[in-house]
């Protein structure tokens, strides 16, 4: 025989549930909210601060062409690199080097390297960034 719960099981059954479920609900808010997208930062923004916007604009500039860029000619792209910093209003101050290929088999005894330190004057108090990449590529990676 089923035995039927009178009101005072039936709010001591659901109150706990209802509970949980205002629980769970605020900390999915709650999680929800603090991972919104930041606001788009517009390409005119202070140089201090990073924009989307204008990093989409430069990358569009230096890769109009939409092609790879083969080592060897690393010296032009260099050069367009080098224009869109100053442009910005960064110097920029070119680190020759050289370096022994990691390739056993390679002929090579050495292999010059290039290096651009770039720094925004009158910003000293800022905290340094350091931004490594290269910028030669292969076909099917357009600017590795």
């Amino acid at each position: 025989m089923i035995r039927l719960l009178n009101r005072q099981n039936s709010a001591d059954t659901w109150f706990p549930l209802l509970g949980v479920l205002v629980i769970w609900c605020l900390i999915t808010w709650l999680s929800i909210d603090r991972y919104q997208a930041p606001p788009v930062i517009p390409a005119g923004a202070d140089l201090s601060v990073f924009s989307a916007a204008r990093a989409e604009a430069i990358f569009q500039r230096l890769y109009e062409d939409a092609v790879p860029h083969p080592a060897g000619e690393n010296d032009s792209f260099r050069q367009k690199v080098i224009g869109e910093f100053q442009r910005l209003g960064y110097q920029v101050e070119l680190h020759k080097s050289q370096a022994k290929p990691r390739n056993r088999r390679s002929t090579l005894e050495t292999v010059p390297l290039t290096n651009l330190l770039v720094r925004l004057v009158g910003k000293t108090d800022a905290a340094p960034v350091i931004l490594s990449a290269h910028f030669d590529s292969v076909p099917g990676a357009a600017g590795a």
